[in-house]
């Protein structure tokens, strides 16, 4: 709600970077992003979700979900 209230935000650019921040957070499939609060998001049990959340805003490309705290999934090559 706080991202769509914004001037030139509107449901779906909010639906975008939501799913971008939910992708990049790790967050399960079945977890609707609507549920995802700011107090999820600066829980500080989990401080890398301020991070995703600034990875969904910019257009950067993030290698693997959950990157850079998730470990490295087989089938991805990193050095």
């Amino acid at each position: 709600m706080l991202l769509e209230a914004q001037t030139g935000w509107g449901e779906a650019r909010t639906g975008v970077v939501m799913d971008r921040l939910a992708r990049f957070a790790g967050v399960p499939n079945d977890v609707p992003v609507r549920s995802l609060t700011i107090g999820w998001l600066l829980d500080n049990r989990s401080k890398h979700r301020l991070v995703a959340f600034a990875d969904a805003l910019g257009d950067r490309a993030v290698p693997w979900p959950g990157f850079p705290y998730a470990p490295v999934p087989d089938g991805v090559s990193w050095t």
